[in-house]
């Protein structure tokens, strides 16, 4: 039994935590066996944490950050019942999340402000979603933000068009003003009413 228990905190320190699983169920029914009721539940800790961490994982790595994100809470939250094993991971995994997430939100400012017509900030908060994507290698984050710098310049671009074209326009009809000024006052000097 304690050969399994200590197998389970050796796969738990090397972030395995499928064999964790394995070696603590063994643990578990030895010292059901055993008939050792506080081996039994201080195991059942460990096997509530593992279990929470599995699904956290799944979570993950189906791209459900914020399911992922309360998992591992939970986890964190039940590792003080079981010696704190494997809250180092657990932690690990919050930053990366949270950084994931950044990435969405960051985009979603940009877009806010792109609608607002602020063109300077949105690139910037893109940019900064692409940052984040690239330091946990989130290549969809990285390709979101990509995405929405290249709308952002098409965008800008179709609006500084638009802005000139307005611009050239008022300017032809200023100069045709002004053109008709300059012949009612020459027309005024010639006395050719």
């Amino acid at each position: 039994m304690n050969y399994y228990f200590t197998s389970t905190i050796e796969y738990i320190n090397t972030d395995n935590y499928v064999r964790a699983q394995e070696e603590c169920t063994q643990a578990q029914e030895l010292a059901q066996k055993l008939r050792d009721d506080s081996m039994k539940n201080r195991l059942q800790e460990y096997l509530i944490v593992i279990e929470t961490v599995l699904l956290a994982d799944e979570s993950y790595a189906d791209g459900d950050y914020e399911e992922a994100n309360g998992y591992y809470l939970s986890a964190i939250d039940r590792a003080r019942y079981a010696d704190n094993v494997g809250t180092d991971y657990m932690e690990k995994k919050l930053d990366k999340i949270s950084i994931f997430l950044s990435v969405e939100d960051e985009i979603a400012l940009g877009d806010a402000l792109m609608e607002q017509g602020d063109y300077e900030g949105a690139e910037e908060k893109y940019l900064l979603a692409k940052q984040a994507a690239l330091s946990v290698h989130d290549v969809e984050g990285k390709q979101n933000a990509m995405d929405a710098l290249e709308k952002l310049y098409q965008e800008k671009a179709s609006a500084e068009s638009e802005a000139q074209e307005a611009a050239d326009s008022q300017a032809e009809k200023e100069v045709a003003a002004a053109e008709m000024m300059a012949a009612g006052d020459s027309a005024c000097l010639e006395q050719d009413y």
